[in-house]
């Protein structure tokens, strides 16, 4: 026989029985073995006492617990296991009472240190994880909202104190600057946002917490205070300005603006526009509600077979002292030819149609 292979003997056989026939006989694998088929007790034990599955078969007399068993009744009888991290909280964690040393965090840290998930675990596998983790996100907000609400909320009746506030901020504006994470947060709520389910739970959730906090005059007076005092003016002015320098979120904002108030071509409008399409069929489109936005400008009519030509229409009354040379000066910095159209012109439609037809036929 080789040397390592085990040979069981007849001697040996009945020892196994004589110990198993013992341990039968002290309930370790008696009756008590078959508590864990019903269902109303394995329930009671794992769900309502929290019990592990290893306490529960160390119950039923198996030695090493035996989890793998109960895990399949459970199953069987359609009780939700818990996962990895429901069942390692508290007491139950390996980490309870420990802390890592100060080395150890450092090395850690620097290891994962501006590493994505794609660097870590390899794209298909990045792609899965962020997956999953959105829809249990999903899940969860789902299952749980509002179980963190009211008194329910750890925080409920406590207040940070001022230097903890301040640690927070520091630290949230130093994981700001790494331009890194700045990206991809940006990324994540702009394909979030996408979602209308996740919009709508946000601008509700939003509507409730600004409702509440307004119901608080000492909230209200402080926010009315803040708002007015002239520093907070004065950065909002110059924010504003700075923004508004760039072309893309300019157009963003009009766009939206015009969108919001359902912009639609006014009287002198449509007779311009009228007009046009008479001398000038299919040349000219009314962009006037937001669909063309040129640095910073919303032109009333632009060209749209290949010119780069555009006409303002200018109420008398509303651009009172101006000539719409800064316009057309403005808008030639791109390319754009303009002609300005006065509204006391739409009078005479002779004279409008012969400076419309000589503006088209400029070079």
């Amino acid at each position: 026989m080789p040397s390592g292979v085990y040979k069981r003997t007849e001697k040996h056989c009945k020892i196994s029985r004589k110990i198993a026939m013992e341990r039968y006989q002290n309930f370790e694998y008696g009756e008590m073995v078959q508590l864990y088929k019903d269902k109303d007790w394995l329930y009671q034990k794992y769900v309502i006492e929290g019990l592990s599955m290893t306490e529960i078969g160390k119950l039923c007399g198996y030695k090493k617990g035996n989890s793998g068993m109960i895990c399949v009744y459970l199953k069987k009888y359609g009780i939700r296991t818990r996962t990895l991290s429901e069942a390692q909280t508290g007491e139950k964690s390996y980490w309870w009472g420990k802390s890592q040393s100060k080395e150890t965090k450092e090395k850690r840290s620097k290891a994962l240190k501006n590493k994505g998930y794609e660097e870590l675990f390899g794209k298909e596998e990045a792609e899965r994880l962020k997956a999953k983790r959105s829809e249990d996100k999903r899940k969860w907000y789902e299952q749980n909202s509002g179980i963190y609400s009211g008194e329910n909320n750890p925080f409920y009746g406590h207040k940070h104190t001022k230097e903890a506030k301040q640690k927070q901020r520091e630290a949230s504006e130093q994981l700001w600057q790494n331009s890194e994470f700045a990206e991809n947060q940006s990324e994540v709520r702009k394909r979030l946002w996408q979602n209308p389910e996740w919009r709508r739970m946000i601008v509700e959730i939003q509507r409730r917490i600004t409702k509440k906090l307004w119901q608080d005059l000492e909230y209200r007076r402080a926010h009315v205070e803040a708002a007015n005092r002239p520093e907070t003016i004065r950065k909002k002015k110059e924010v504003g300005k700075e923004l508004w320098q760039d072309p893309k979120y300019a157009e963003r904002v009009i766009k939206a603006i015009l969108k919001a108030n359902a912009i639609k071509p006014n009287k002198a409008e449509l007779k311009l526009n009228e007009v046009l399409q008479q001398i000038l069929p299919n040349e000219y489109k009314y962009v006037g509600d937001g669909e063309f936005i040129l640095a910073g400008k919303c032109p009333d009519f632009v060209n749209i077979n290949g010119q780069k030509k555009i006409i303002e229409l200018y109420g008398n009354y509303w651009h009172k002292g101006e000539t719409g040379k800064e316009r057309i000066a403005l808008f030639k910095q791109y390319g754009y030819e303009t002609l300005i159209v006065w509204g006391s012109e739409l009078k005479d439609e002779e004279e409008l149609r012969n400076k419309i037809l000589g503006f088209a036929d400029s070079k």
